[in-house]
């Protein structure tokens, strides 16, 4: 199983099965996404999983789970017995009398202490327990091995999964590993860099308590109720009143106020007393960031390709045309055959350059592959066409290759293209139709009269 979205720039985490491009709730979801990239994102609040997909999930979960008790179950029942697998001295009646069911281990009851003292067995279980602790005080102290955390918010293309503490994807073992590595000061600047480290999180857990998370870790308050009312001359101002929140920070410090003043509070006791959960949240943050930046170059890369190869799709389909209006003069001296496949060539030429405009103009998930995808159509379509015109003797205008499109360059109608003067220059929205029939005939018509005649 991994995780894969429906488009490049979405959040939605969608779970597949190997090998599937569809997820679980069977939406088409073709940008795989590493696990490391899904974990981080979960962690980071950035990404959110499917609910559909997890109710499946689940579902299969629980019925691997049945499936698994029903095989136990049935491979207790079938070796209970034992299995006569070779002739013995004992036939299988013998040795189903001679079988004798393995008996629990009982443990052990604690002996009772031979001097008789005045509390039994409590007395022996303290004496034991003294015993064991002078033993582990005289013991030499094991040497822990020093981990380097490795604390740093300039993530590379590794990205941070390879960091202790995150190879569970969560922000709790990373701050077991960063504590007492990092500073208030690393906090400040972490929060600095990355503001969402210590962003508001929170919901009600009931009509008079909230919860509210900031960097991993909760804090739960009391809802009172109270805030604001409206008083003042004819009561048309509002009046602070009341606290709505009160609560306790984790070393006991009352807190009360409103939501954001609590939560201004709560992040602030965080950076001074809790700075590893602080900066394990910004490592997230910041991996997240990469995460974005990868995408929108590999976005930009996929939309300087589209350009090119749009540039590309008009050269390709003006030669088309060109091609096409020299044959048009000499539709007559044709065959059927011959017509009919001329003009095949240049309706695949027309849909594949109409289909290209539209992919650019749309730019959906990776549409300059899909544009780079009809440009090979076009050229191949223009291809033959120069090459029967060629072939028959006819001399077409050199033509000139298109710049690739800027950002604004986008057509109003899918259907048009770029007109061409017979020199080889071209302009933007000309009044050319695009590439069609020759001498804008239609072939069934064509094909009628002549069966008429």
């Amino acid at each position: 199983m991994h995780y894969a979205t429906t488009k490049s720039n979405t959040t939605e985490l969608h779970r597949q099965d190997a090998g599937k491009v569809e997820g679980y709730c069977g939406k088409f979801a073709p940008d795989r996404v590493d696990p490391e990239s899904a974990s981080m994102g979960l962690a980071a609040r950035i990404m959110r999983t499917c609910r559909k997909c997890d109710e499946i999930a689940e579902d299969r979960r629980r019925a691997e789970l049945s499936l698994a008790d029903e095989l136990f179950v049935t491979e207790l029942a079938t070796s209970s017995a034992p299995a006569v697998a070779e002739e013995s001295l004992f036939g299988a009646e013998e040795l189903a009398d001679l079988y004798v069911a393995p008996k629990r281990r009982q443990p052990r009851r604690p002996a009772v202490p031979e001097d008789g003292g005045l509390f039994g067995d409590a007395e022996l279980q303290f004496a034991e327990a003294d015993t064991a602790a002078a033993d582990a005080d005289d013991a030499p102290e094991a040497e822990v091995e020093a981990v380097d955390p490795g604390f740093t918010l300039t993530v590379g293309p590794e990205g941070i999964g390879a960091r202790p503490g995150w190879g569970m994807g969560r922000s709790a073992e990373r701050a077991h590993v960063l504590r007492g590595h990092v500073t208030p000061q690393d906090a400040e600047a972490a929060v600095e860099a990355y503001p969402e480290a210590i962003a508001v999180h929170g919901r009600g857990t009931g009509p008079n308590t909230s919860v509210m998370h900031i960097a991993g870790v909760s804090l739960d308050l009391d809802a009172t109720g109270e805030g604001y009312a409206w008083g003042g001359p004819e009561g048309a101002t509002l009046i602070r009143v009341g606290d709505p929140y009160r609560g306790m920070l984790p070393d006991g410090t009352p807190v009360a106020g409103t939501w954001h003043e609590v939560g201004r509070a709560f992040g602030a006791w965080l950076i001074s007393n809790r700075p590893e959960f602080v900066c394990a949240m910004a490592e997230c943050q910041a991996n997240g960031a990469r995460i974005r930046r990868e995408r929108e170059a590999e976005a930009a890369a996929d939309a300087a390709t589209g350009a090119v190869m749009l540039g590309q799709v008009r050269t390709d389909a003006a030669r088309a045309q060109v091609a096409l209006d020299a044959i048009g003069p000499y539709a007559d001296d044709m065959s059927d055959d011959m017509y009919d496949a001329v003009w095949t060539v240049a309706r695949r030429a027309r849909e594949a350059a109409q289909e290209a405009e539209r992919a650019y103009r749309a730019r959906g998930f990776r549409f300059g592959a899909e544009v780079a995808r009809h440009a090979a159509d076009v050229a191949k379509a223009a291809a033959e066409l120069s090459g029967f015109a060629e072939r028959s003797g006819l001399t077409l205008p050199r033509m000139a290759r298109v710049a690739p499109p800027v950002a604004a360059d986008v057509q109003a109608d899918p259907g048009t293209v770029d007109a061409w003067e017979p020199e080889g220059g071209a302009w933007q929205g000309g009044g050319v139709s695009p590439i069609g029939h020759p001498r804008g005939r239609d072939v069934s018509h064509r094909r009628e009269a002549f069966t008429r005649s």
